[in-house]
């Protein structure tokens, strides 16, 4: 087995032995430990199934005294709570031995991982004592039931039923309830069962990284993890979680040879920062709350999930980006295909390309933006259907720009293949679109926006100014291009009748933020009726502008 070393140039090097403490070069760093896991660990691990992860001490502290192996160990057990990872029990260690392809494990372990954890608590988390009850998994089964048990058997069939129970029966010891009450309100209580009621059995964790925070304020959750690390030698919990590990032992005699395969359970590691976690989920089953199992085929890729279980980690991006859902169980794609972010399969030949940006741009009806697979907000507007149809596009589609690492020549794997984009492919998001016969070729890229015509002939400065002045010309709606307030040298985006329409495009932007404001006032004070547009209602134009056509 090859020896695997971490490889750093020297700008790397220099950024893990600083001792800054300043929020620019504890992101840096951070992304750096994604980079050098994400790219060169692995890959590693791939290529030697059955790595120790004590190995890792060997290497690691050499550049950074331990800091960064705690980083690893952290994305090592994140990814074995997913079961992308396998970590099996080898005496004091771990042999690791990935359960996925290693495009999945990019979607969890991603920039907003460990944001939580990061933003809030100022120590590296430490090891919780912890028990675990001998008959964890029948209790998990009884209360969930056996039908409920075997469907998630058959859709994930090497998951753990700790993934799913560990907060049943969930116990702890006199010193961590009294730093638990401290961080624990009757609000937070009242907004999880609310939460969970909206969201799903499984999606207490996603509340704790999310709402919590929100609820007590992120000083209070710093506060709460610092004091769980100053404590964690007087912390004990006990609850239904334990780690199995498989040892097979040969007998071996002068006639035959046989196998006796052997199942150990150990105690779990837990880190500080886990706590709350568990402790928001204890309060499910308290309450004796049930997931309501649904099994759907992923309308991308075809595989079986159960929405409530696969989707409860991105809840915040669905309720942003969805159209107005009840449920996960209402929604149709896969984790790794509800965000419309797939970037797996072989490249696209440009006309493929030019295709699939025509197909989407009809389907919403306007021209989309270079962001369009990072915010997904301009679809909330279109039908289920169409929503599903555009989703499955937007899986198809190369992103704009390349961010992911470059492909690995060293290993053969059809998944893992070179990302390209829009803007390797054609230059520019402008020339893609006059590309796809979008824009005229005429369109120019402006510092703020693009610089086009619309259809009819009216200079427009971006590309959602084009979008409404379109509308307004298939409307038959006569419309006067940057109109003068009165009593001043400000100009509107257009008139109708008495109406002024602004499209507020750079709104966030200070400068530009100040001139809405006068604007506003200047209209309200000239008792003229503002129409205001924002990048969001592109896609809904018939409702914002309906006025007009009376």
């Amino acid at each position: 087995m090859e020896e695997l070393n971490i490889i750093l140039n020297e700008d790397e090097k220099e950024l893990i032995q600083c001792k800054s403490s300043s929020s620019s070069l504890v992101n840096e760093y951070h992304k750096l430990c994604r980079k050098i896991f994400l790219e060169q660990i692995i890959p590693y691990i791939e290529k030697n199934p059955g790595y120790k992860q004590a190995l890792l001490k060997r290497i690691l502290p050499i550049v950074d005294e331990g800091d960064f192996y705690n980083k690893i160990t952290d994305f090592l057990y994140s990814l074995s709570k997913k079961n992308l990872i396998e970590r099996r029990k080898a005496g004091n260690t771990y042999e690791l031995v990935l359960n996925c392809k290693t495009n999945k494990i990019k979607t969890f372990i991603s920039p907003s991982s460990d944001k939580w954890i990061r933003k809030t608590s100022t120590r590296s988390p430490r090891n919780i004592h912890c028990k675990f009850y001998p008959d964890w998994k029948e209790r998990i089964v009884e209360y969930f039931g056996e039908d409920t048990i075997e469907i998630f058997k058959s859709t994930y069939p090497n998951l753990d039923l700790g993934y799913i129970g560990q907060s049943l029966d969930f116990e702890m010891n006199d010193a961590l309830k009294q730093i638990l009450e401290k961080y624990w309100t009757d609000e937070c209580e009242k907004e999880l069962k609310k939460y969970l009621l909206k969201w799903g059995f499984f999606a207490d964790e996603t509340f704790t990284l999310t709402k919590y925070g929100k609820i007590i304020g992120e000083k209070k959750v710093g506060e709460l993890l610092n004091e769980l690390d100053q404590h964690a030698r007087e912390i004990q919990i006990l609850y239904c979680r334990a780690y199995t590990h498989k040892k097979v032992i040969c007998n071996l005699n002068a006639t035959h040879r046989t196998e006796e395969i052997i199942y150990t359970e150990y105690e779990p590691e837990v880190k500080s920062y886990h706590i709350p976690y568990l402790y928001a989920g204890s309060f499910k089953f308290k309450w004796g709350l049930k997931p309501r199992i649904i099994v759907k085929k992923c309308k991308y890729c075809n595989e079986n999930f159960i929405p409530i279980w696969n989707l409860s980690c991105i809840t915040d991006f669905i309720e942003k980006n969805y159209p107005q859902i009840k449920s996960l169980n209402e929604i149709d794609f896969c984790l790794y295909h509800a965000q419309g972010k797939n970037v797996t399969g072989e490249p696209h030949s440009k006309d493929k390309m030019i295709q699939l940006l025509k197909e989407l741009t009809y389907l919403i009806g306007f021209t989309p933006s270079s962001t369009f697979k990072k915010d997904l907000t301009y679809l909330t507007y279109l039908t289920k259907n169409d929503f599903n149809k555009a989703l499955i596009l937007l899986n198809d589609m190369p992103p704009y720009e390349n961010n992911m690492p470059p492909y690995d020549h060293s290993y053969d794997n059809s998944y893992h293949k070179s990302p390209y984009g829009y803007k390797e492919v054609f230059g520019s998001w402008l020339k893609a679109l006059i590309a796809a016969g979008i824009l005229e070729e005429d369109s120019q890229q402006m510092i703020f926006g693009t610089k086009v015509l619309a259809n009819d002939g009216h200079e427009c400065l971006s590309l959602g100014e084009k979008t409404i002045d379109d509308w307004l010309y298939l409307n038959m709606i006569p419309h006067e291009k940057e109109p003068i307030y009165p009593g001043g040298y400000l100009r509107a985006d257009w008139k109708v009748g008495k109406f002024f329409i602004e499209y507020w495009g750079l709104k966030g932007m200070e400068d530009y933020d100040k001139r809405i404001l006068i604007k506003r006032e200047i209209a309200k004070e000239k008792k003229i009726p503002l129409i205001e547009i924002y990048p969001e209602d592109l896609p809904n134009l018939e409702m914002k502008l309906k006025i007009l056509k009376k």
